[in-house]
């Protein structure tokens, strides 16, 4: 699976009836809703404005074969050059919205699904899903058929919402904003502004934990982001993330910040990212990443700790969870060296092999050439991650796999079938 992650989050009628999603987008919404109850927050509820800047955008892009939060004027299907003014063509009254999209490679009945989950192990995209301040969604995947698709979620709050949608009323010399409504020159009394941007949040926890505490089927890899977080990374772990109510957390300081394997080992090659160090400045000062600077292992359990200073008082956090078994469940093999000899004991004809990013960087393609196999077939299924299916197995079975960049390695298989 290949996909390109984007993040846009921006501060920035009549209602229209909920436009029809297909089973992909409601499956994307219902999954983004199970994922933030689970860890705390509460739902989002499906915006019909929202859900047409999503579709309308998505469909762009699919047209176009574009990636990204930019659209150009003149284009077919063109509503707008980001999502605040596509939400706006949309209907939509207030200019807080945030956005995530997401192309996805592969098979559409798993595309929406896949979309969130990959959109949770890049940081900057988890930060705009995780968000205390939103309650509103609408959600889009288009697919061309061919297994390439797109996915938009657009965010924002109903309560502003409202707020910009009620008859503007003389406000005198009381305190008020502007640029917060459709029409940027109206005057929104502080008070009211301030009420409906705050009450989602006071109604959220103090913290939240990613993965959350208990989670299971947790992606080992984070593969992909644009703007990348880690550029000098090829493939990383999942990062293990904290993010703190703004609104109810002044102040955070972080003692420490762990991650150990079942055995109770540290994890040694990470990466702590923070406002401070955050090579894009998109973390917000009370948002903190571990980043394992490997891939975690498929099917493992692992400890999260991390010790903590909020608002004077000392915590100590300490969760677990557990990531996914290997696609399939079919056996996983390793491969760490160019040309490495591997050889496959097994009574299966279907092998997942994990080719080492230190070594071979980002896996982009994959050939296959069989000797005393009648067939075989090579293909990418996750980050770095081969799926190996051969037929026709003779007594001395080897093949040879190249990938990109000219990496290649040999494999004989015993016992197969």
């Amino acid at each position: 699976m290949l996909r390109r992650l984007f993040a846009l989050c921006c501060l920035l009628s009549t209602a229209l009836p909920l436009p029809a999603l297909g089973d992909e987008a409601l499956e994307g919404i219902e999954h983004l809703n199970r994922l933030r109850v689970a860890a705390g927050l509460n739902p989002l509820q499906r915006d019909p404005e929202l859900t047409a800047a999503a579709r309308n955008h998505a469909e762009y892009l699919q047209t176009h074969r574009m990636i990204g939060h930019g659209e150009r004027p003149g284009d077919a299907g063109f509503t707008g050059n980001n999502a605040v003014e596509r939400a706006l063509y949309a209907n939509y009254a207030s200019r807080a919205v945030s956005e995530n999209v997401s192309a996805v490679m592969g098979d559409r009945r798993k595309g929406m699904r896949m979309a969130v989950e990959d959109l949770f192990t890049a940081i900057y995209h988890r930060t705009i899903f995780l968000a205390f301040d939103i309650d509103r969604v609408g959600a889009a995947f288009v697919s061309d058929g061919n297994g390439n698709s797109k996915a938009a979620f657009s965010m924002g709050n109903g309560r502003l919402n409202a707020l910009c949608r009620e008859p503007a009323q003389p406000i005198g010399f009381a305190a008020y904003y502007r640029d917060v409504c459709r029409d940027r020159e109206r005057r929104v009394p502080a008070a009211a502004f301030e009420a409906a941007a705050t009450t989602q949040k006071l109604a959220n926890p103090l913290w939240v934990q990613w993965p959350y505490p208990g989670q299971a089927e947790v992606q080992p890899m984070f593969a992909d982001e644009i703007p990348d977080p880690l550029p000098e990374v090829e493939l990383s772990g999942n990062p293990v993330s904290l993010h703190f109510n703004p609104e109810r957390v002044q102040r955070v300081e972080l003692h420490s910040f762990e991650l150990f394997d079942a055995a109770g080992n540290a994890l040694r090659e990470v990466r702590l990212l923070r406002q401070e160090n955050d090579p894009n400045r998109l973390l917000g000062g009370l948002d903190f990443a571990l980043f394992p600077l490997k891939p975690l292992d498929w099917g493992a359990s692992y400890r999260a700790r991390a010790s903590v200073t909020v608002d004077g008082e000392r915590q100590i956090l300490e969760w677990r969870f557990t990531t996914r078994q290997p696609p399939e469940g079919l056996p996983l093999y390793k491969v760490a060296r160019n040309g490495e000899q591997l050889t496959l004991h097994t009574g299966h004809n279907r092998f997942l092999v994990f080719i080492d990013p230190a070594t071979a960087g980002r896996v982009l393609s994959v050939s296959a050439r069989a000797l005393d196999v009648a067939a075989i077939e090579a293909n990418i299924v996750e980050s770095n991650t081969l799926l190996l299916d051969l037929r026709g197995v003779g007594p001395a079975a080897h093949a040879t796999v190249t990938l990109s960049g000219g990496f290649n390695f040999e494999l004989s298989v015993e016992g197969t079938r």
